[in-house]
């Protein structure tokens, strides 16, 4: 795999009316640019681009910024075309604990962009990586989404796996269930001992997990 370069993490030939190695290829001739002369302006060789450009490999999320920046496009358009809205923001990473650490630019056009899961077009659709082996069985990498809704719907979080804020301003990835005390929740974990009558600020529950690279209907 040439430098720079990740497997195609989505089916490439079907976002946007054409592959995300077109469209780069598209800008590159937008800017008057050949495939060394864009490899230099990312830091990557000519043979990465090429594998680009022949959808044999995507761009990191790091160079796909690059590529953006130095043909005047946006990773959004570079992803996923006209639909940029069709991707999903990554906002943070899940480590030790189940804890959540966002990310501290969530607007900036550097913030990595992956598919929604199928179905869910809503605007407000993000992500969360997993980072580390602390969550087994889920595993390093893999995505995990939820729609941002920052209250607290009891219908909605009652024994569902859900991304939740605590009034100490942690966020965390906890299966709630109903505390002793009312207004009070009880959050499991595969890893870590029950946290029993937390004051939630917001829960949003988890509409899908998977790996990277796969593309599934979410939670129904």
């Amino acid at each position: 795999m040439p430098s720079g370069c990740l497997r195609p993490a989505w089916p490439t030939a079907s976002l946007g009316g054409m592959s995300i190695g077109v469209r780069i290829k598209k800008a590159r001739e937008g800017v008057r640019m050949n495939q060394t002369d864009l490899g230099i302006a990312v830091g990557v060789t000519q043979p990465s681009v090429s594998a680009w450009e022949r959808d044999k490999a995507v761009p990191e999320p790091e160079t796909m910024v690059k590529v953006a920046k130095a043909t005047g496009t946006t990773p959004g358009w570079l992803q996923f075309g006209d639909a940029d809205q069709s991707g999903a923001r990554v906002v943070g990473i899940i480590g030790a604990g189940a804890q959540i650490t966002p990310f501290t630019d969530l607007e900036s056009a550097e913030a990595e962009l992956v598919p929604k899961p199928v179905g869910y077009e809503q605007s407000d659709v993000e992500a969360y990586e997993i980072r580390g082996d602390s969550m087994y069985p889920l595993q390093e990498g893999w995505l995990v989404f939820v729609i941002r809704n920052r209250t607290v719907d009891a219908r909605m979080i009652l024994r569902r796996l859900c991304v939740v804020g605590l009034s100490s301003d942690e966020a965390l990835l906890k299966e709630v269930h109903a505390g002793t005390t009312k207004g009070r929740y009880t959050l499991h974990s595969w890893n870590a001992p029950a946290r029993e009558n937390v004051a939630l600020k917001w829960a949003n529950p988890v509409i899908d997990i998977r790996p990277r690279g796969v593309v599934s209907r979410g939670a129904q």
